[in-house]
């Protein structure tokens, strides 16, 4: 293993989250609730105690911290890796804990976008002032900055959205498509692909320099032992986990990028 990833979700329900962009859970999984440690406490102990792993979020959602905070946040991370971190980001997907712990869902890859338009410079080591629609910062630097430079910017999408196919080629090192819940073929991956390709093209960027992987599930025989370890006849706990998704990260280009065989943590059902 190479590397390890953490999500960055808090209180969600499962169910209606994916049904919400479209992805249907078994009927068993309806009103159940879950959670997880967050994100970036989890990113930071795996840093400090190991050596050589490549640590990730896959991917940290912009909706949750303020861009300048979480630039403070990451560099610190990153020097805590000694530079093995990589920073997935993305623009939130789970309604439901948006809602629970009172984060604005609303106009949610706009408010990516301006996030990633302080992230990116501040990462850099700028002093710099932006003024955006949802953020702003005057003067603002990470001091002390990381002698280890600022990390690869990976971009988490679902399906091929222009705005976000746009955002993650032209803020983007990396792409990862999340298709772990749906159809895991090469040609879903190819299909997600297609847009972010274009929008490379129209802003003069080669796509060749921009890496891509995908999160896909990997199904495990787990019911038959769930049955007969947490069951009771006639009474149900909670669902048994059948599918759970793991990270393979087939990094394809650009040609000196790593190839990472990864480990995902952070759906703990």
């Amino acid at each position: 293993m190479h590397s390890v990833w953490a999500t960055d979700h808090l209180y969600f329900e499962a169910f209606e989250d994916f049904k919400a962009v479209g992805i249907a859970l078994p009927a068993e999984w309806a009103g159940i609730k879950g959670g997880q440690w967050e994100c970036w406490t989890m990113a930071a102990a795996v840093a400090a105690v190991t050596a050589r792993l490549h640590v990730g979020t896959l991917v940290t959602n912009t909706t949750f911290r303020n861009p300048a905070l979480l630039a403070r946040i990451v560099d610190n991370v990153v020097d805590l890796s000694e530079g093995r971190l990589i920073l997935g980001v993305g623009a939130g997907d789970f309604t439901t804990e948006h809602a629970a712990y009172g984060f604005d869902f609303e106009r949610h890859v706009a408010r990516f976008e301006n996030s990633l338009q302080i992230l990116k410079p501040s990462l850099a080591g700028e002093c710099f002032s932006h003024t955006g629609e949802f953020h702003r910062v005057v003067d603002a630097a990470l001091l002390p900055k990381s002698t280890f430079g600022a990390p690869p910017i990976l971009i988490g999408t679902l399906l091929g959205k222009l705005r976000m196919s746009r955002l993650a080629a032209q803020y983007a090192d990396m792409w990862n498509c999340m298709i772990a819940f749906g159809d895991c073929a090469l040609a879903t991956f190819q299909q997600a692909w297609a847009p972010i390709h274009l929008a490379c093209e129209k802003l003069g960027c080669d796509p060749a320099t921009l890496s891509k992987g995908a999160t896909v599930g990997v199904t495990f025989p787990l019911r038959v032992h769930y049955e007969k370890t947490h069951l009771t006849p006639g009474k149900s706990t909670r669902p048994p986990p059948l599918h759970r998704p793991y990270v393979l990260q087939t990094i394809s280009a650009p040609a000196s990028a790593a190839r990472f065989q990864s480990a995902r943590v952070g759906w703990p059902w």
